[in-house]
């Protein structure tokens, strides 16, 4: 049940009152600032009053894409339920909704509860927007008043004797509430109208990206659902949005990645920081896993998209979803923060990490046609880590110069995995090769070398097996054996002796360079 309206009082009388908040308490506030907090509150107060599926939002005019006036209609019966309209004679920006503002409202801390639950989702929870985006006004000498419940309130910046630093009295904010009468009283009883004077245009026009529910976002946009069909949050693929991040479709800030974000997590009290990077990463990741997912079909070997998840959508974001793979592998090569992590959300086998793979294929593909700007040398760790793990050797020269992200996606892939199975009994059914005569001695030499930091290491610590390729760098580490490639034989004499030596340190976890210098082995 609905609150009762309250009751109006028709006599003309003024009351003054001091907020008791200073006029520095937000220095670092601006009126875009104050235009976030009374929009925020009409959109909530629009969604709490019918529900957010129920309202629909027209933009104004004939070019609805640089629309800078709104109206909000109720979908059922198309009443009209607020407007955000822009006076360009006086600078004015006007915006409504229906309901009203009690007194109680103006209290630091007053939260709205109903059957005594509290409702967090609303913006002005803290109880203080309305005076705080006041404060950001009037500091820039721009006009903010309200009309609500059959009275106008208007705030100013005032000083208040009974407040002093040394003999200076300090400048408070004011509330001036004067009671309407007949058409007025009449006009604002059940609404609130906020009415900003002195706004420039340029300032409400570029700030109207802000609020997504404000802008053309059905192009590109992916809402994202989980198993048990609950709301995630949305990826955003049109141009406009790229490199931002909104939370409860209002914008905060920049991020790194072809492609932008509407997520459902906790901001600061101001809104305009998002105060647990982590927490933001990690559903950023979940809901870029999902998407990937679904643009693959089960058991899919090809890198074809899954038309029957594509159709859902409209025909430009259909396209722009095509290039979503390619984005991910993008901010996943270039190390970016917002998707580092993104292989915790892959499971084995993983459709996502499988349409990552293909485009790693084609890069790798057109990188090893113009290799310009390769970095040279393989990280032992790396070589390490795929050895002990029997993984195909073809990532080495990736890894080389790309990151740990990356590759951690690309393992869990279908096609990652098939090509490891592929490499398993490769290597299994290659034969051992014989030491050619000429090498015996050069082996025996290495394992020597070798002693001296690992005193158990023995010639029957590596083998030679006859491969099918011509790949001097094909090793692998299993079972305490390093399996180095019959081609090497053909290398010059002082080369094979560099690369095995350094390679059975490297896989017996030993630094090359520190036990050469103290040795001098090499």
């Amino acid at each position: 049940m609905s609150a009762p309206a309250p009751n109006y009082l028709s006599s003309s009388s003024m009351i003054r009152q001091n907020t008791f908040i200073s006029e520095h308490y937000i220095d670092d506030w601006n009126p875009k600032d104050g235009i976030r907090e009374v929009l925020q509150n009409q959109y909530d107060a629009i969604n709490e009053k019918i529900g957010k599926s129920n309202v629909i939002i027209n933009p104004k005019g004939t070019d609805r894409l640089n629309a800078f006036e709104f109206e909000f209609r109720d979908k059922n019966n198309n009443d009209l339920l607020g407007e955000i309209t822009y006076d360009e004679r006086y600078k004015e920006l006007k915006v409504w909704n229906v309901g009203y503002l009690e007194t109680a409202d103006l209290l630091l801390g007053c939260q709205k509860h109903e059957k005594g639950k509290t409702n967090k989702d609303i913006i002005g929870r803290f109880g203080e927007g309305m005076k705080l985006a006041a404060l950001s006004f009037l500091k820039e000498n721009m006009g903010y008043r309200i009309l609500t419940s059959g009275q106008e309130w208007r705030f100013k910046i005032e000083e208040d004797p009974f407040f002093k630093r040394g003999n200076k009295a300090q400048k408070c904010l004011f509330l001036y509430r004067e009671n309407l009468s007949g058409e007025t009283f009449e006009k604002y009883k059940d609404k609130v109208t906020v009415i900003i004077s002195g706004l420039d245009k340029k300032i409400w026009v570029d700030k109207i990206d802000d609020f997504l529910w404000l802008t053309q976002k059905e192009i590109g946009k992916v809402t994202v659902k989980n198993e048990k069909n609950e709301y995630l949050g949305e990826i955003l693929l049109g141009e406009k949005f790229c490199h931002k991040n909104y939370v409860k479709e209002i914008y905060v800030d920049k991020i790194a990645g072809n492609f932008g974000l509407n997520l459902d997590i906790q901001l600061d009290r101001d809104r305009n920081c998002i105060p647990n990077l982590h927490e933001r990463n990690s559903k950023a990741q979940e809901l870029i896993s999902n998407v990937l997912r679904n643009l693959k079909k089960d058991n899919d070997t090809t890198d074809e998209p899954n038309l029957a998840y594509l159709d859902q959508f409209n025909a430009a974001t259909k396209d722009l979803l095509k290039t979503f793979p390619l984005r991910i592998y993008q901010s996943l090569k270039s190390g970016n923060d917002i998707t580092q992590y993104l292989y915790t959300k892959l499971g084995n086998s993983d459709k996502g990490g499988t349409l990552l793979f293909y485009e790693w294929e084609y890069d790798w593909k057109q990188n090893k046609e113009n290799p310009e700007g390769k970095q040279p040398g393989y990280s032992a760790e790396i070589y390490k880590f795929l050895n002990e793990r029997k993984l195909d050797p073809s990532f080495y020269p990736f890894l080389g110069y790309h990151n740990w992200y990356l590759f951690n996606c690309l393992a869990k892939s279908i096609r990652y995995l098939s090509i490891s199975n592929k490499f398993n009994n490769y290597t299994k059914n290659s034969s051992i090769a014989e030491i050619p005569n000429n090498f015996k001695n050069i082996i025996n030499n290495i394992v020597q070398k070798v002693k001296i930091a690992k005193n158990d290491f023995s010639e029957n610590n590596m083998k030679f097996k006859k491969y099918t390729h011509k790949d001097n760098d094909f090793v692998y580490y299993e079972n305490n054996i390093i399996y180095f490639s019959y081609s090497l034989f053909e290398l010059p004499e002082k080369n094979f002796k560099y690369f095995v030596f350094s390679k059975c340190l490297e896989l017996n976890n030993i630094n090359l360079k520190a036990i050469s210098e103290k040795y001098n082995l090499i």
